[in-house]
């Protein structure tokens, strides 16, 4: 009986939401130590700026293994198990050789990069954000292993090892942060990352059913085989567009007042743990059910699942936005007010809070619609549409941010959301 409710929509958005629960409940007693060691000091902003292109990337890796390969899984009937488990192989091999490539551009082009972004720095300043720019993108290749074998998973409703292997990440990332932050200092961050994917891929590998020999076995080195085909390309293209929204805030660094950047952090993420834990368990339940619907032309069920993820989505997200409007502050004190973050560092980031949480209806819905545009293989009006939002929430920035700097960012994203 564990299994079949773990395999409804409601069972799995449970099993997810409540590992989620646990591994944002401590990833979050990370971004509090963030604010008690580093609060809203300009080597906080610094690192913000480093760390965005590579996060954006490992979370665009995490949705592309979901978005490209489960559609294009549940294509092969039940009934092929040798021809199901063959096509992952192929994949992984292809996810890891695209994480390669991806790494070595990025390391190459690091140095022109971060000046881009930190012009009028000082050299120490952008040494330092190069090497933690450098030390995000080794871990690349681990996360995009990590998430083609996270969506094989999830293809056969098997949702608990990749939820708890995230918990492994950030227990990794909270225990070295605690006992080293004063040896390394900001740099301790993407080491533990680093350490922390790595024993996630470890995890992860042994919670599958292909050997490490079936692996080698059948990997082809086939260039023609291992071409990037269209619909992956597209696919690119939306989930790296989807998560610039990041950089085109850390782009007005220099615009903005002294710790604005770290200010806007802290409000996303607190506004964004919602979305991480219930949004992110709706749409990844939901996901493989949708796609399977399609397959298989059962419309009906496939209208059906969507109604009950958007209504179910909803009955969620509409009392967390009014928690955080009204009551953020508090919550933000409880959370951060310690250390280095001040009262007046509450303050600032509070009046970000209040704007962004009138996002949250609006993004998590869209999080499950995504999941239904993958499954009816409609990525080119959903690449069209992403490329608009991006377009919106850039031109926007320009014009808020000189008036309203920080808050300006929220409010345009506000409006592109």
């Amino acid at each position: 009986m564990k299994k079949q409710f773990s395999s409804t929509i409601v069972g799995a958005t449970f099993l997810i939401s409540l590992t989620g629960l646990v591994s944002k409940g401590v990833g979050f007693l990370r971004e509090i130590l963030y604010a008690n060691y580093f609060g809203l000091q300009s080597e906080f902003d610094i690192y913000l700026v480093s760390a965005a292109l590579p996060m954006i990337i490992s979370t665009m890796l995490l949705y592309l293994g979901q978005n490209y390969f489960i559609p294009a899984f549940n294509n092969i009937d039940v009934s092929e198990k040798m021809e199901r488990k063959n096509y992952f192989i192929k994949s992984f091999w292809f996810f890891l050789l695209f994480g390669i490539i991806i790494s070595v551009i990025l390391i190459i082009v690091s140095v022109p990069l971060i000046n881009l972004f930190l012009k009028g720095f000082n050299k120490e300043r952008i040494e330092l954000a190069v090497l933690i720019f450098r030390l995000f993108i080794f871990s690349l290749p681990l996360a995009s292993m990590v998430s083609i074998i996270s969506a094989y998973q999830q293809a056969n409703f098997q949702y608990k090892a990749p939820a708890l292997s995230q918990l492994l990440v950030n227990i990794t990332l909270v225990i070295l942060l605690f006992m080293f932050n004063k040896n390394f200092g900001i740099v301790i961050i993407p080491i533990g990352l680093l350490v922390g994917t790595l024993l996630q891929l470890l995890y992860l590998s042994l919670k599958i059913d292909v050997s490490i020999t079936e692996f080698f076995k059948k990997m082809e080195l086939d260039l023609k085989k291992l071409s990037f085909p269209f619909s992956f390309l597209t696919i690119i293209s939306i989930e790296f567009i989807g998560q610039l929204y990041t950089i085109s805030d850390r782009y007005f660094i220099s615009q903005i007042d002294p710790g604005g950047i770290a200010a806007l952090n802290y409000s996303m993420n607190l506004v964004l743990l919602p979305i991480s834990i219930f949004s992110l368990a709706i749409s990844t339940a939901i996901f493989p059910k949708l796609s399977e619907n399609f397959a298989t032309s059962s419309l009906d069920n496939l209208q059906k699942n969507f109604n009950l993820s958007i209504v179910f989505n909803l009955m969620i997200f509409i009392p967390i936005t009014t928690i955080l409007f009204f009551f953020g502050d508090e919550i933000i004190k409880i959370l951060f007010e310690r250390g280095n973050f001040s009262q007046v560092d509450s303050m600032m980031t509070f009046n970000l809070t209040k704007i962004l949480a009138l996002s949250l209806i609006f993004y998590s819905s869209y999080g499950v619609a995504n999941k239904l545009i993958y499954s009816i293989n409609q990525v080119k009006k959903l690449l069209w549409l992403t490329v608009i939002g991006l377009l919106l929430k850039i031109v926007l920035n320009f014009i808020f941010v000189k008036e309203f700097k920080q808050t300006g960012l929220a409010i345009s994203t506000v409006i592109s959301y």
